[in-house]
């Protein structure tokens, strides 16, 4: 039996500069991060989806999805 499962990670308009400031010279300015973010549709009430948020670390993201795959999943 195959299961699906999504890891949706996200962020929230106004935190962009969070993760815009890690990357210097990118093409894409604060602004723009934000307006992306502010036109993305969550996957909000959907079945078997982890939100996480892209400003926590990626060892943070790992072990939470990690995590929550072994959790959830048969």
């Amino acid at each position: 039996m195959l299961t699906k499962a999504l890891l949706w990670l996200g962020a929230t308009t106004g935190r962009a500069g969070l993760i815009a400031g890690r990357r210097t010279g990118h093409f894409m300015s604060v602004s723009l991060l934000d307006s992306q973010v502010a036109a993305l549709d969550t996957p909000t009430g959907e079945p078997l989806v982890f939100r996480q948020d892209v400003v926590s670390g990626i060892d943070q993201i790992a072990q939470a999805s990690v995590d929550w795959l072994r959790k959830t999943l048969p």
